[in-house]
């Protein structure tokens, strides 16, 4: 497995919206193998754009949770409400 791949299971794991010095330390204690910070920028992008992401992903997620609860917000807020515990 490369380095890359290693970074993306990570990342795919924990989120993109991390440091690069997180995925890099998450690499070396599960996988034993070090990795460059230039290395996680090619396999996942880089920091600043990785912050623009969640935003849009949240926003789906959001919307399939409404759409679960039938676009009821008070249930919706209760079961992230639940989630959180």
């Amino acid at each position: 497995m490369t380095d890359k791949e290693l970074v993306r299971m990570v990342a795919e794991t924990d989120g993109f919206h991390l440091p690069p010095a997180y995925y890099r330390n998450e690499v070396k204690r599960k996988f034993d193998r070090q990795v460059t910070p230039a290395t996680v920028t090619k396999a996942i992008g880089a920091y600043s754009t990785r912050l623009l992401l969640p935003e849009k992903t949240l926003l789906l997620k959001a919307q399939d949770l409404l759409m679960a609860c039938q676009h009821d917000k008070g249930l919706a807020t209760a079961m992230v409400g639940k989630a959180a515990r």
